[in-house]
C-alpha cells in the first residue's frame, strides 16, 4: 500500500511535506530507508524548513495531464524526426521539420517509383502521426479547459509572456 499524504491526513495526523531538494541535504550516506529515515528526522528540527501543501487529487489529475501530453509531444517529435529518414533508404531527400511532414507524406502515396509495401508503410507512419496530432488537441482542450477553471492559472496567464497552458506545441 502507498501511503499518502492525503491517506494520512484522513486519521487526523498533522502531515508535513519537505522538498525532496531540501531532505537530501540531510542524507549522510547511500540511500536506504534507514538513511533516509534519519535524514528525514533532521530536516524537520530546524525552525526555518520550508514545507508544501499535499496535493489535492484534482491536482494531482492535472499534473497527470501535462505528463500525458509531454510524453505524447515527445513521441510527435521522434516520429517527425525519423519519418524524413526513411525516403533516404529508397534514394529519395526530404526535407526535415514538422511543417513538413504532411506534405511529405502526401508526396510518398503518391510516389509510383516506391513499392506498394513502402508506401503502405509510410501511410502507417502519416497515421500515427495524425493520431499523435488528434491527442495532443484533446489534451489541450482538457487543460485549457482546467486553466479556464481556475482562477490562479488564469491570473498567472495574465502575466505577460506567460500565456495560457497549452498555447505552445
Amino acid at each position: 500500500m502507498v501511503l499518502t499524504s492525503r491517506w494520512l491526513g484522513s486519521f487526523s495526523h498533522d502531515v508535513k511535506l519537505i522538498v525532496p531538494q531540501l531532505a537530501k541535504l540531510f542524507v549522510k550516506r547511500g540511500k536506504n530507508d534507514g538513511a533516509d529515515a534519519e535524514a528525514l528526522s533532521q530536516a524537520m528540527s530546524p525552525p526555518t524548513m520550508r514545507f508544501v501543501t499535499a496535493k489535492t487529487t484534482d491536482q494531482q489529475a492535472a499534473f497527470l495531464l501535462v505528463g500525458v501530453r509531454q510524453r505524447l509531444l515527445d513521441n510527435r517529435t521522434q516520429l517527425a524526426n525519423a519519418i524524413p529518414g526513411f525516403p533516404m533508404e529508397f534514394g529519395g531527400v526530404a526535407a526535415k521539420g514538422m511543417r513538413r511532414i504532411e506534405p511529405l507524406l502526401e508526396r510518398l502515396a503518391a510516389d509510383e517509383s516506391l513499392p506498394g509495401s513502402g508506401r503502405e508503410l509510410f501511410a502507417l507512419h502519416g497515421e500515427e502521426h495524425r493520431e499523435l496530432i488528434r491527442k495532443i488537441e484533446q489534451v489541450d482542450e482538457w487543460l485549457m479547459k482546467l486553466h479556464r477553471a481556475d482562477e490562479c492559472s488564469k491570473r498567472l496567464a495574465a502575466i505577460p509572456g506567460v500565456g495560457p497552458v497549452g498555447h505552445r506545441s
